[in-house]
């Protein structure tokens, strides 16, 4: 199988999908575009090979130093980097900034920032694959004229058509096999990852939860999370019956991540120590309120869920009218229809005054731990 039939096939594009034709537009047939960085400038300033030229304010080329040994790629220039003729500025500039001072380095110095394309796609929409194909060029020979060490690509290919998402990864590939370049691959396609990247680091909510071997990792998953990503990759064939193990429930706030492990409240196989808290409580009784049989019994016993407040690992409510013991009973009574790990994080359902209190316990602790050739951040192992 030829390379490009490779990286449609973990795309999930083969058998079904085939090239009919080469277009002359294509990156691999127009080539790299040739001479020194003024050349270059010149070039993607004077640009007015695709439609994307009527729109723009001004080109977006890149910025940084031109010796540099990292080189940051992002997709597609967005309003502010329309206007000011830089890549990432506003509030990803900043975050970007900070990182990078983080780490003793900044984008003046030993660090190029570039996108994908040069110029902005009216109201952010997705490139079309000829506008990709007349651009692309430009970013290649970026490459080629830095050389640099590392490459981090935050998603560069997210935006592409499939017709043109393979050829823009295998000049990629190739470029990396002729400098000895290292990517730093951000995606959400675990197919392209597959086929691009020799180790894998899966994260979630800002942690690392497994990291390992590419083909590892694929043919046997350890994390609930995934294992949960990979059975989300479509297969193109009809009547295949898979397996899924989709997370329930909704991404939580990343500012206040849950404690302990992160996944906890959507994972399928949670424990008890995993981080249960309070407001994992009332999430639950969120859900109760969802269905008709309980909503009124559970208002009328637990009253406004507004009432009740968390702290960390524990939820209370004040009882203005009625027995504060008969509503701790009520609690106990409706424990067991949670989740069974849920339930038994719970360590005490107590009357504490005029208030009604649900106490967790504190999740045991958490540490990447070497498991079968990878490193997993989870408390099953």
């Amino acid at each position: 199988m030829s390379r490009r039939g490779a990286i449609l096939a973990e795309m999930g594009l083969a058998p079904l999908w085939r090239l009919r034709r080469q277009s002359p537009a294509e990156p691999e047939k127009q080539g790299l575009a040739g001479g020194g960085w003024v050349e270059l400038k010149q070039l993607v300033s004077g640009c007015t090979k695709c439609g994307l030229h009527k729109t723009r304010t001004q080109t977006v080329f890149g910025v940084g130093d031109e010796n540099a040994d990292w080189m940051l790629i992002g997709e597609a220039p967005g309003a502010e980097e329309d206007r000011l003729g830089d890549p990432f500025v506003g509030q990803a500039g900043k975050l970007l900034d900070n990182m990078l001072a983080a780490i003793g380095l900044s984008r003046r110095a030993n660090v190029y920032i570039a996108n994908v394309l040069k110029c902005r796609p009216p109201g952010n929409r997705n490139p079309t694959p000829e506008e990709v194909a007349q651009c692309s060029p430009h970013l290649l020979q970026q490459i080629e004229l830095i050389k640099p060490k590392l490459i981090v690509a935050d998603e560069p290919v997210a935006m592409l058509d499939m017709s043109i998402r393979a050829r823009i990864l295998e000049l990629l590939l190739a470029l990396r096999n002729r400098y000895g370049l290292a990517y730093l691959f951000i995606t959400h396609d675990l197919a392209t990852a597959k086929f691009v990247c020799d180790r894998i680091a899966i994260m979630y909510l800002g942690r690392i939860v497994e990291t390992g071997p590419t083909d590892l990792i694929f043919r046997d998953p350890k994390h609930p999370y995934t294992r949960a990503l990979l059975s989300a990759i479509p297969v193109p064939e009809p009547g295949r019956v898979r397996e899924r193990t989709l997370p329930r429930g909704e991404v939580p706030d990343a500012i206040f991540p849950p404690a302990g492990c992160r996944f906890h409240p959507r994972c399928p196989v949670a424990l008890p120590t995993c981080g249960w808290e309070g407001r994992d409580f009332v999430d639950f009784l969120e859900q109760r309120r969802l269905d008709p049989a309980h909503a009124a019994p559970d208002e009328s016993a637990l009253g406004d869920l507004e009432e009740w407040r968390v702290a960390k690992f524990d939820a209370r409510r004040r009882v203005r009218e009625g027995d504060p013991a008969a509503v701790a009973a009520y609690v106990r009574s409706i424990l067991p229809k949670a989740t069974e790990s849920l339930a038994n994080a719970v360590v005490g359902v107590d009357v504490d005054g005029d208030h009604v209190v649900v106490r967790f316990r504190e999740p045991d602790p958490l540490a990447p731990k070497l498991v079968e050739g990878r490193i997993v951040e989870c408390l099953l192992y």
